[in-house]
């Protein structure tokens, strides 16, 4: 009897985590969905503006070249300027395309925003479905900074030894992120960046935020 409600309840955990893994793409799926038909709506909507500009742009020719005809002999490319700056501002036809213009380009703004928004959530997502792996895992990040007395300044990193379990993936510098080398030379005031197993980083972090000589601890 109790093997039957153990199976029962693996069957039951199991189920739920199917069902959790099932709506998680689902979700991914429709978020792709939407992203495709916005993407595509802004495609349309560069088209259909690209029309409109140049409705607009050959508008503006017609008028100036009516303007310049009428004025009789002035040549064109001498007077275009001032036949551009003569058109009619309140001309039905360009206030219609001006109009135009300016609904594509508000729908273009939203239509960006929502592509924008979505983006962002599947990145969030991603990244916290990440960290929970990683945390699953036993693995962490962790941020180490050289005090300023510190024994490891101005030394190479490959001089410095953190434990086989932990890893220098970055440093920040001045607020500009890099990847190191083992010839970079460590500077007080350096952000450490340390990957690895949650208690092999905190154990590398005291290592390297101390003000005193002293030689690594043995258990690392």
């Amino acid at each position: 009897m109790a093997a039957r409600l153990l199976n029962t309840s693996k069957l039951k955990a199991g189920w739920a985590g199917l069902t959790t893994a099932v709506q998680e793409v689902a979700a991914r799926t429709d978020r792709a969905v939407q992203l495709a038909r916005l993407r595509i709506a802004l495609w349309d909507l560069n088209r259909e503006l690209l029309i409109a500009y140049r409705e607009f742009g050959q508008r503006v020719a017609d008028l100036a070249l009516s303007i310049g005809t009428g004025s009789g002999r002035a040549t064109r490319s001498a007077t275009s300027q001032r036949q551009t700056e003569a058109v009619p501002p309140d001309d039905p036809e360009l206030i219609r395309v001006a109009g135009v213009i300016e609904r594509l380009t508000a729908r273009m703004d939203t239509l960006t925003q929502q592509i924008a928004a979505l983006n962002l959530e599947s990145s969030e997502e991603s990244g916290a479905t990440l960290r929970q792996r990683l945390q699953t895992a036993g693995l962490t990040e962790l941020v180490a900074v050289i005090p300023r007395r510190s024994p490891l300044s101005n030394k190479p990193l490959a001089d410095v030894k953190p434990t086989a379990e932990c890893v220098i993936m970055t440093i920040i510098r001045n607020g500009t992120p890099f990847v190191p080398a083992g010839s970079t030379i460590l500077q007080s005031g350096d952000e450490v960046v340390l990957f690895g197993s949650a208690i092999a980083c905190e154990q590398s972090k005291v290592y390297l935020e101390r003000t005193a000589e002293e030689t690594f601890p043995q258990s690392l």
